[in-house]
């Protein structure tokens, strides 16, 4: 500029935010040799100042607009999600109701009944499982989910998971091929949380795949990492979608896909939990209706020169249970009841309350052996409840469960404070309910 405009002089001023970043600089020239004048020094630092200040408005105005543009697409993605929960959670609900009704108005064959109790079943499994998902999203996002990490077996592990969604992948008419080393292997991680993972992947590889289709499940160990991989061959993920399907309430959407939906969730979820155990996940897609490819990595997990028996994947029922005194105690009176009468089918005598306060009355003349206890109740909670009966002279060697939907690690830690034997979600599995019921009481909080 001073060659082309033959300038013989000039004086700069730098331009600063608020906050004292350098953003630029404003010069001024003089078409003769001089300095700068105090008036030349004022205009200038006038100028600068006036140029840092419309700078500084106009960054504030794109992030602002930014941050607006942000705020309408997580209200966006609020309101596809509470659609999709919608549907999601009443495709189970519609069989189930359905299923009752048939109950109601037929006198059904026992296939038929049979029939209609799985199918029930399964679909309350499948709002359980929403359910879960929606409860460990949370917990992640707000840092509460801890990991137990401890030896388990590889194939323990991928066998939870296909006992888990063997049933969904059948019903959807789908081939599973799963292929496993031939050695035992052990690792280092939370057995719950690795087949969590790998039941959302099996679960939707079956269900974004077109019935029959073909899903494959291998794992392999590369030195001390394990490798999982989930295979189908069904609607496949455009290129620019890779990265957005882990992301929070992220759905694709497809025309022509009927009832090929979800929360958004499933993925975010297995993304977190992956990560937690220093893993990472791929996802790996030629296109739409191209199938798609799934890979975690758990490096550095192998447990070298150690070989954990496989734990049992359930509780047994005993083979004669014996006759005793339970005391079901829910404010909900409707799943008292219903709990009532599975425990009186098998042979057991029970009594019913439906607060804290009544709960104590109760006992006091029942002298239950087992006491199957919700913990949010009106006038005393469940907490209170259970120290009164260990205070009590009768209470000390009674069976106190747990029953709640309440199931952090927290929570199991107040109700083995409180007295508590066993801690069980609801709605709690009835085989495992039945064998906690023919034991003695031990000291632990499961």
């Amino acid at each position: 500029m001073a060659e082309k405009f033959d300038y013989r002089a000039c004086w700069s001023f730098p331009i600063q935010t608020a906050a004292n970043r350098f953003v630029g600089t404003l010069a001024i020239y003089s078409s003769q040799p001089r300095s700068a004048s105090p008036r030349d020094e004022e205009l200038g630092a006038l100028l600068a100042h006036t140029a840092s200040i419309i700078i500084s408005r106009h960054k504030e105005s794109e992030v602002r607009k930014l941050a607006e543009e942000a705020l309408r697409e997580a209200d966006r993605r609020k309101d596809e999600f509470l659609a999709t929960l919608a549907h999601e959670l009443r495709n189970p609900l519609a069989p189930i109701r359905s299923g009752l009704e048939v109950m109601r108005i037929a006198d059904a064959d026992p296939a038929t009944r049979e029939e209609i109790r799985c199918t029930m079943v399964r679909q309350t499994d499948q709002l359980v499982r929403l359910i879960d998902d929606l409860l460990d999203v949370s917990r992640i996002t707000r840092g509460k989910l801890q990991l137990q990490l401890a030896e388990v077996e590889l194939k323990a592990i991928v066998k939870s998971a296909v006992e888990a969604t063997g049933p969904y992948i059948d019903e959807r008419g789908h081939h599973l091929e799963i292929d496993l080393p031939q050695e035992p292997i052990t690792l280092e991680a939370d057995r719950h949380r690795l087949a969590q993972v790998l039941c959302n992947l099996l679960h939707n590889a079956a269900k974004y795949s077109p019935k029959p289709g073909h899903i494959r499940l291998l794992a392999r160990k590369e030195d001390r990492d394990i490798v999982f991989s989930v295979r189908d061959e069904g609607l496949g993920i455009p290129p620019e979608k890779r990265t957005e399907v882990f992301q929070m309430f992220a759905q694709i959407e497809r025309t022509g896909q009927n009832g090929y939906t979800g929360l958004g969730i499933g993925l975010t979820l297995v993304k977190s939990l992956v990560e937690m155990h220093g893993g990472t996940i791929e996802v790996f897609s030629e296109g739409e209706n191209s199938g798609s490819e799934f890979i975690v990595r758990l490096p550095d997990c192998v447990v070298e020169g150690s070989v954990c028996g496989q734990p049992a994947s359930g509780i047994g029922l005993p083979a004669a249970p014996a006759k005793r005194r339970v005391l079901v105690v829910d404010d909900n009176k409707d799943a008292a009841r219903t709990l009532g009468i599975i425990v009186e089918m098998c042979g057991n005598d029970i009594r019913l309350a439906h607060d804290g306060s009544e709960a104590l009355k109760v006992a006091e003349e029942f002298l239950p052996e087992v006491v199957l206890l919700d913990l949010g109740m009106p006038r005393m909670d469940g907490y209170e409840v259970a120290k009164h009966i260990r205070l009590s002279p009768w209470g000390q060697e009674t069976l106190l469960v747990a029953l709640t939907g309440w199931g952090q690690t927290d929570d199991k830690r107040r109700t083995k404070e409180a007295g508590f034997d066993h801690h069980l979600v609801k709605p709690a599995d009835p085989t495992t309910l039945m064998a906690l019921l023919a034991q003695q009481r031990e000291v632990c909080c499961e």
